[in-house]
């Protein structure tokens, strides 16, 4: 078959039109995708605070007999204002479990009071120091991140690695929205405090429309500098069994 002059610009014609409506189909995809990902939910970490149990003067700090090994944070601001990063509790030697109803205490002298205000035996406890970091995630898309949960391991001077929180129950969290979480974190009192507390955290959640998501990141916690540092690395093989 012989085509005209007028036949071939029709083709070319026609070609270009569906070339044209190819790019412009995938354009469109393309920026489909990119809203919805801009849109959905996003559950990231915002920010790692440690608990300060005392908040003191350098006067106030040098004053005190605290009875152990302190460690204090701070003095270098221009408030010279020091803060305590840990509190003492106690668990018992028979069982190791925590000392029910024991109130939260700074100093060795404390500790002493405390367990005679209980009516126990100092002799029967091993008091140890109690570090609490506060953990707020924030959803940064624009619908809810639903049914999120959240798992944390945790390790000290390069340790070993323990499982430290997990979320009992899952959680929808509204766009620009924060949500805050905290665990409790006992070490000796007798050994010398940490210079390096690191977490590692998974997150998973769904979009609205029931897509899975899953986050790994991590964050340490220098105490030389009361630093905090974030990344994303691999979260820690879990032991067999």
């Amino acid at each position: 078959m012989n085509l005209e002059p007028k036949d071939w610009i029709a083709l070319v014609a026609l070609a270009g039109t569906i070339g044209n409506f190819w790019w412009t189909y995938r354009n469109k995809r393309t920026e489909d995708q990119r809203w919805k990902s801009l849109n959905d939910g996003r559950f990231d970490l915002k920010d790692l605070k440690v608990k300060p149990w005392r908040e003191l003067s350098r006067d106030e700090a040098s004053g005190i007999d605290w009875g152990h090994d302190v460690q204090l944070l701070g003095g270098q601001l221009p408030t010279g204002h020091f803060r305590l990063p840990y509190c003492i509790a106690a668990r018992r030697i028979s069982d190791g479990e925590l000392v029910p109803a024991w109130t939260p205490v700074t100093t060795l002298a404390e500790a002493g009071k405390e367990a005679a205000r209980l009516g126990i035996d100092s002799g029967t406890l091993i008091l140890c120091r109690m570090v609490r970091p506060e953990f707020t995630f924030e959803n940064l898309g624009k619908t809810d991140a639903v049914d999120g949960t959240l798992d944390v391991w945790a390790r000290v001077d390069k340790g070993e690695w323990i499982k430290a929180f997990h979320t009992t129950s899952p959680a929808t969290l509204p766009p620009r929205k924060e949500s805050g979480f905290f665990f409790d974190m006992f070490l000796p009192l007798s050994a010398p405090f940490p210079m390096l507390f690191e977490f590692k955290i998974k997150s998973q959640y769904k979009t609205v429309e029931g897509g899975a998501r899953s986050k790994e990141l991590a964050v340490s916690w220098q105490v030389s500098t009361d630093s905090c540092f974030y990344g994303t690395v691999a979260l820690p093989t879990p032991s067999p069994g």
